[in-house]
């Protein structure tokens, strides 16, 4: 009976994903969020087929994958970025083993990986940022100074600039658990933002990443009874230049949802 349950839960997942898929082939943003929503919709789809019961187990990290020049010929990954990728804690007060399925993936740039495409509107969008700094940046770049406009569609939210700076907690994004930030410079700026979901993903692409201060991106499984949930993936594409300033610093963290008799009241 708990495995039906369970079986039923993950087809309702991967129905909701599907139903988010819409194409605009003439629109780059459309185009790469419609391939972060199908690789969620596979990676589902297999969890689906070979589920694995056990009350005592914690719940699985969110997949971490990391791609373009930030990623070294010899498939190392840049010293201002890294990865930590976490079990939840089961009934047992135990967490078990990262699968293979949920550990980090490299992927160095290859001749197929295109550079997004931005047209010649120059323009910032920034979120959570001192508008002061903004405005100075803005100006010292000649760029246009824009207020967020998200592109949002049941259960996903693309927010795409030419130049986008993340700062602080992020609290003024959307919920969508499926999240998706497309530029052709993203500048992160002391962030300190937690995902917490069962399901979706966050996917950062842009063609230029600056990284100021310490930054910290966390994805963690909501605490559940049925341990198999893992929390959201994490993705994030470089594919031109990659310029971290002095003390500048990524942390990409992924935590499975640890086990809980009681789910938590939304």
């Amino acid at each position: 009976m708990e495995k039906l349950i369970l079986m039923s839960l993950m087809m309702v997942i991967i129905m909701a994903i599907s139903s988010c898929s819409y194409k605009n082939p003439a629109d780059e943003t459309n185009r790469r969020m419609d391939e972060i929503l199908e690789e969620s919709k596979r990676k589902n789809e297999e969890i689906s087929k070979d589920i694995k019961i056990n009350i005592n187990d914690g719940g699985q990290p969110g997949a971490i994958t990391i791609s373009g020049v930030v990623v070294s010929a010899d498939n190392k990954l840049d010293t201002h970025i890294s990865t930590t990728s976490i079990a939840g804690i089961g009934k047992n007060g135990k967490a078990p083993e990262v699968a293979e399925g949920y550990k980090l993936v490299l992927k160095q740039k290859t001749e197929t990986d295109k550079e997004l495409s931005f047209g010649d509107d120059k323009f910032i969008v920034s979120i959570g940022c001192d508008e002061s700094l903004i405005a100075d940046y803005a100006k010292k770049n000649n760029l246009k100074i824009k207020v967020l406009s998200a592109t949002v569609k049941d259960m996903v939210v693309i927010i795409s600039a030419n130049t986008l700076a993340l700062c602080g907690n992020l609290e003024q994004l959307p919920k969508q658990p499926f999240k998706a930030f497309s530029s052709d410079h993203l500048i992160l700026d002391g962030v300190d933002y937690t995902h917490v979901n069962n399901i979706g993903s966050l996917s950062f692409s842009t063609n230029r990443l600056t990284l100021i201060e310490e930054n910290k991106i966390t994805t963690k499984g909501k605490p559940t009874s049925m341990t198999i949930l893992s929390g959201s993936s994490i993705s994030l594409f470089v594919a031109k230049e990659f310029t971290p300033q002095a003390g500048g610093k990524l942390s990409l963290v992924s935590i499975g949802s640890d086990y809980s008799a009681e789910e938590p009241k939304q």
